[in-house]
């Protein structure tokens, strides 16, 4: 925490007779009154280094207005040795200044600051100006004070620096600050967020723009660097603070070119909070802390090189610098987008993966090597390496697949034939043709919502991009044949390697996209975990989930149901392994149907209904929905997929019974008012195995009592659905 050093003002002064006390704390001296000192004075005396040749005396602001304070100080210090008083205002006042008063007691060198010390993160403090002029000033007996810099501990780069803000003309403003300087246009003023970026000793940053103003120009930037001396010049890394419109090329690139030599750039504006973004609030630390650019005449890497980074994660094993070992045969590299998951071994071509430029948004995450087979365990360490993140990295992560060999294979091979299973999963364009029996065509779906993880190593995949699983249907589409069949994927299914290469196949580059996000999902969600088919099982299955979570309806749902799967039975199998791997739900739900009168025979109490399909409820009873029957149905094996949808509001609390599961009529009550659409209501509970009556009773209470409270709420004040569809079927019918 940052903190102003002033003597504090709303305190008396205190008595002639107060007694001063000096204690060693740290490496340093500690001023302050008879007691307990303050705890600012000695966070700031624990931080601050010992300094070669001068005794370093930090005052407590609480002693600062102590009329004799000079006399009571001199008392405690030994005489004739050099002496810095970290203090506010210590150094101002010239011949009067309770630095130059000290030095003539003690007979020696005083150093003190003219202004307000300011304590910086990392074991410095700041000299600002605030009526001063912002310098260290030496003060000996009977000579003149003698101006310093603004920073102690002093850097190598700190001689020549402007010790206040320089206007350059008409709004280019540098402005010195403890990393070093701030290049700007617009008024003067460092914000606090600057004046908290810790000093280093190697290292002059040179912040350049800032949210909101005007980019500065790479001309000036280079005026500006070539005008300092040469030691501070040797030391310059850049910071870019907002946003810089450069075109394809970044500041770095343009720089270096500009000056003909290396050029040093830091990853953003780094605090304790994080490193600021375009919009000036703090976000992830990246792992690339500095990268290094040389002119693009000089035969080198056509990639700015990686000088300094941070580990990912504590405790790996660097295997060469910035590339760690995660596995026996897996590595992790940083890069200057975030992180690259890979095989361990220098890669064929790294050069896409290192190109990639930092979104300080995301923390990036590559898997796998562009153009080369993609190992399971990559996903699997991947998934892993993310969960054990710091929580501020977590958050940020956005993991990206690299397209394998295979991806580039399928990508050159003939398009998809129109209307076909593949391309509906693909997202292309349904053609105006009669669909297989096998494979009927579902009714009209909305695009999901976009992915938050990209496709590939390139730009990121939009949500036009990302079409839905399934296509509409046309006027002129005749329904699919509705008789008996056996083609049916159980409950029970554990998906085979077969349909989950076929998934993997069918989606094409889209997978990579729903496996980035779930693979942040499962890193994020104690849920499930790899099994002895591997996280890749995992993975692939919850894709299955997620792409039939974002459809309105799909066209295997009712091949499902008449026993006519054909070509869906590889998504059918991915998606009913998946909802196994998701948590279940147990309480009431809700569902409804339009239901021929001639059909309610089939729900008299005692029945016992199959429903051979996927059935979606709610976990909510204040919702309207439509059809003239309503199921409130007690679930025990429903699955929840909350963490699959970006929807809002009620349908938030969708759940999924997974095919073939056996619910028990317990009431039928004919539905009196007009509050609600459906004349009838259907009370249902699930049953697993053949069960004893005793639990109807108890059952069939509850439900009721939800019915009740369902009923008293007034229609209008019933929660709307975007997609009511998805909860309109007659359990048990097909």
């Amino acid at each position: 925490m940052t903190t102003d050093l002033q003597p504090t003002t709303a305190r008396a002064p205190a008595p002639r007779s107060s007694a001063l006390t000096c204690d060693p704390v740290g490496s340093v001296l500690l001023a302050h009154p008879v007691g307990v000192p303050s705890d600012a004075a000695v966070e700031l005396a624990r931080a601050l280094p010992a300094e070669r040749g001068r005794t370093v005396v930090v005052v407590d602001p609480a002693a600062g207005d102590d009329p004799e304070l000079t006399v009571r100080l001199a008392a405690l210090l030994p005489a004739g040795r050099p002496v810095r008083l970290v203090l506010s205002r210590a150094g101002s006042g010239g011949a009067g200044a309770m630095a130059n008063l000290l030095a003539e007691r003690l007979r020696t060198e005083v150093v003190a600051p003219d202004g307000v010390l300011r304590q910086v993160p990392g074991g410095s403090v700041f000299v600002l100006a605030d009526g001063g002029s912002g310098r260290w000033l030496w003060f000996r007996p009977g000579e003149p004070p003698r101006q310093g810099g603004n920073r102690f501990p002093e850097p190598a780069w700190e001689s020549g620096l402007p010790p206040h803000a320089v206007k350059i003309g008409t709004s280019l403003v540098v402005e010195p600050i403890p990393a070093g300087l701030w290049l700007h246009h617009g008024a003067l003023g460092a914000p606090p967020s600057l004046l908290d970026l810790p000093c280093e000793a190697g290292t002059l940053t040179v912040v350049v723009g800032g949210p909101n103003s005007r980019a500065v120009a790479v001309s000036e930037i280079c005026h500006l660097v070539e005008a300092l001396p040469a030691v501070a010049r040797a030391l310059v890394a850049l910071a870019p603070y907002g946003t810089h419109q450069r075109g394809d090329d970044s500041l770095g690139q343009l720089v270096a070119d500009a000056l003909d030599g290396p050029v040093a750039v830091r990853a953003g504006v780094s605090t304790v909070d994080g490193v600021i973004t375009a919009d000036g609030r703090p976000g992830w630390w990246p792992f690339a802390t500095v990268l290094g650019y040389w002119p693009r005449r000089v035969p080198m890497p056509g990639v700015p090189k990686v000088l300094r980074y941070r580990a990912p994660l504590p405790g790996l094993d660097e295997i060469r610098p910035g590339a760690f070992r995660l596995t026996d045969t897996v590595a992790v590299e940083v890069v200057q987008s975030g992180l690259w998951v890979r095989t361990a071994g220098e890669p064929v071509d790294g050069s896409e993966v290192r190109a990639v430029p930092l979104d300080p948004g995301h923390a990036r995450i590559t898997v796998g090597e562009p153009g080369r087979d993609r190992p399971g365990e990559l996903t699997e360490a991947a998934a892993d390496l993310v969960r054990h993140l710091d929580p501020l990295t977590r958050r940020a992560v956005r993991l990206v697949f690299a397209p394998s060999e295979q991806d580039e294979e399928e990508a050159r091979s003939e398009e998809l034939p129109p209307g076909s299973l593949a391309a509906q999963l693909a997202g292309e364009p349904a053609a105006p043709a009669t669909p297989e029996p096998a494979t009927p065509e579902p009714k009209p779906t909305d695009e999901p919502p976009p992915v938050d993880d990209p496709a590939s190593v390139g730009e990121p995949a939009s949500a036009d991009e990302l079409a839905s699983v399934s296509e509409p249907r046309t006027a002129d589409e005749p329904e699919p044949a509705e008789e008996p069949g056996s083609d049916r994927i159980t409950r029970d299914h554990h998906s085979e390697p077969r349909e989950r290469e076929w998934l993997r196949r069918t989606l094409g580059s889209r997978y990579d996209g729903y496996a980035g996000a779930v693979t942040r999902l499962l890193a994020n969600w104690p849920g499930p975990r790899a099994d002895e088919d591997g996280q890749d099982a995992v993975v692939t299955d919850l894709v299955a989930v997620r792409v039939y979570a974002e459809a309105v309806d799909q066209g295997f749902d009712r091949a499902q149901r008449t026993g006519h799967l054909g070509a869906f039975r590889p998504y059918a199998g991915c998606v009913v392994s998946g909802l196994r791997r998701l948590p279940s739900y147990r309480g009431p739900v809700l569902c409804s149907a339009e239901v021929d009168p001639e059909l309610w025979e089939q729900y008299r109490p005692g029945a016992i209904l199959t429903e051979d399909g996927f059935l979606h409820a709610l976990a909510t009873p204040f919702v309207s929905l439509p059809g003239n029957v309503e199921f409130l149905v007690w679930a025990l094996t429903a699955r929840r997929i909350e963490m699959f949808t970006d929807a809002e509001g009620p349908e938030y609390r969708r759940v999924i019974f997974p095919p073939g599961g056996r619910f028990k009529v317990l009431a039928v009550h004919e539905i009196t008012g007009g509050n609600l659409p459906a004349t009838h209501r259907v009370l249902l509970r699930e049953v697993i195995r053949e069960e004893p009556d005793g639990r109807d009773a108890s059952t069939l209470d509850r439900l009721s009592s939800m019915a009740a409270n369902r009923d008293a709420v007034p229609t209008h004040q019933q929660q709307s659905l975007d997609n009511p569809g998805r909860f309109h079927h007659a359990i048990g019918l097909r």
